[in-house]
């Protein structure tokens, strides 16, 4: 391991963990959220200005499993460090990229997520699809009617009703990985989001 990926990989979280906690605090007591388990991600960019660049990704959802209050947004930290002085943090910078609500979440609730957000949010436009509910059993009769009428796999459009023509097989799977890894002792209901 060099000695960049080294000191970033132990140091930026003892940066990251007040900063995520910070924004987390920002609006917690407002809109209780959790993580979306095997969401977080780190990149590390050499620059070719003798900068290093560290970004954190994670995807956090509402507390309260209820459509009606139903969000999920994501965001990002973006740490820039001078190369030469690792330690010298040059800019920092946390941002929501993506949010979205489903299709039962409330106007009450899109108002109250999307005002605890503005701070948060970039200068250009944010993704915001629509998400929907399938029950796990939906989603593999779907797939498995899917799969039934071609002959390939990979970008196989999904076979339902409320998904757009273009849902992907791939994108489908991913959601009930990731539904079924977060609750193993019933089988969840899977919010998708959709453009």
């Amino acid at each position: 391991m060099s000695p960049t990926k080294s000191w970033t990989t132990r140091h930026t979280l003892d940066i990251v963990y007040p900063a995520v906690m910070q924004f987390r605090n920002c609006f917690y007591d407002i809109i209780p959220f959790k993580d979306v388990k095997g969401t977080w991600k780190a990149e590390i960019h050499l620059k070719d200005d003798n900068h290093v660049q560290v970004i954190h990704r994670k995807a956090e959802q509402a507390h309260d499993n209820n459509p009606s209050k139903y969000f999920y947004f994501e965001w990002k930290l973006v740490l820039l460090f001078d190369r030469l002085h690792f330690f010298d943090l040059c800019d920092a910078k946390l941002q929501i990229t993506k949010y979205s609500f489903h299709e039962h979440t409330s106007d009450d609730t899109k108002r109250t997520v999307e005002q605890a957000f503005k701070r948060f949010l970039p200068k250009n436009e944010v993704s915001t699809p629509k998400t929907i509910s399938l029950s796990v059993s939906e989603a593999l009769q779907c797939i498995a009617s899917t799969l039934r009428r071609s002959q390939t796999t990979g970008q196989l459009p999904v076979d339902h009703p409320l998904l757009p023509n273009d849902y992907s097989l791939l994108e489908l799977i991913k959601v009930l990985d990731i539904a079924l890894g977060q609750n193993t002792t019933s089988l969840p209901s899977l919010d998708i989001a959709i453009n």
